[in-house]
């Protein structure tokens, strides 16, 4: 297995570039890692990019949107919480239309209401930065 960097011990705030440059090597890593790896480096380096107040590249956010349609696990509440917080901070607004579309056919209760409550929080679309931030 690939051996990558403990993203949680990065410091809160780091430069944009580096957020990205970090995103990169996971979305050209991803074959290699394991999925629950994979989403939570994405996730720790979404909470340093969330303090530079801007949308990550967008080809960039288009991959991992991409990673995040894909590996996301309609059973599973404690994944669903991890994507959701990770679609909010980059502004994936592709994964957050899949997961909006796809709340009926999900039937586990918790990750519904997970999607809901996400839904009437920040409504239509995740891209506005100014909102998100």
């Amino acid at each position: 297995m690939l051996d990558i960097e403990n993203y949680e011990d990065l410091p809160d705030v780091i430069p944009q570039s580096d957020v990205e440059e970090k995103l990169r090597f996971l979305v050209l890593s991803q074959h290699r890692l394991k999925r629950v790896k994979l989403l939570t480096s994405i996730y720790e380096l979404s909470c340093r990019q969330v303090n530079n107040y801007a949308l990550i590249d967008e080809k960039l956010r288009e991959q991992i949107n991409d990673i995040f349609i894909r590996y996301w696990d309609k059973s599973d509440l404690e994944n669903t919480e991890l994507c959701t917080a990770t679609i909010i901070n980059l502004g994936l607004q592709k994964a957050y239309d899949h997961l909006r579309k796809s709340v009926g056919e999900i039937h586990d209760e918790s990750v519904k209401r997970e999607i809901e409550d996400t839904v009437l929080e920040f409504g239509e679309t995740v891209e506005n930065v100014d909102d998100i931030y």
